[in-house]
């Protein structure tokens, strides 16, 4: 499992955990719905910005989210 994938699966139990919509999520994070979907969904190479927005919006310490 690569490293987008491990933060990929990470990020989707996090927000099953909280709940938490594409919509909902993407308006914390301030990006487009869509491009959401597809930074978690499609094995596109998430940007490091907004990997930290996402770490930030969902609480996940950036030390596990690779574990």
């Amino acid at each position: 499992m690569t490293l987008t994938e491990k933060a990929q699966t990470n990020i989707k139990q996090k927000m099953e955990s909280e709940k938490l919509s594409y919509y909902q999520l993407a308006d914390k994070v301030k990006i487009n719905q869509g491009n959401l979907y597809r930074v978690i969904n499609k094995n596109k190479d998430i940007r490091l910005t907004t990997l930290q927005k996402l770490i930030d919006a969902l609480n996940i310490k950036p030390t596990t989210i690779f574990k």
